[in-house]
């Protein structure tokens, strides 16, 4: 008996987090980065929100080639759009390789 509760439970959880974590707040995919230059690169990402009224903000990072951080910033998005494409500089002090979505937040 306790076998099967704890069965059922856990069961019972593992839905109500699939489904939580698969539709999250703010859902973030990266489209495309190239360098710039020595001092810039270029990030293009797209977000989709699932309550467009708030305030978001994306933190957006630039690595070197040992994946060291050499530029970082926060992208302030526009209010009202349930969905948006977004092209950012992100300055660096060393030449970067890749860029990244660091995180999404609502504010």
């Amino acid at each position: 008996m306790p076998a099967l509760l704890i069965a059922l439970l856990g069961g019972l959880w593992i839905a109500w987090s699939g489904t939580h974590v698969s539709n999250p707040e703010i859902r973030s995919s990266l489209i495309s980065f190239h360098s710039t230059s020595a001092q810039s690169i270029q990030i293009r990402y797209s977000l989709q929100f699932k309550h467009p009224g708030g305030n978001h903000q994306c933190t957006l990072v630039a690595r070197d080639l040992d994946k060291n951080t050499v530029g970082e910033i926060v992208d302030h998005i526009p209010l009202g759009q349930a969905s948006i494409t977004r092209e950012v500089s992100i300055p660096t002090r060393l030449q970067a390789v890749n860029a990244a979505i660091l995180s999404c937040r609502s504010l």
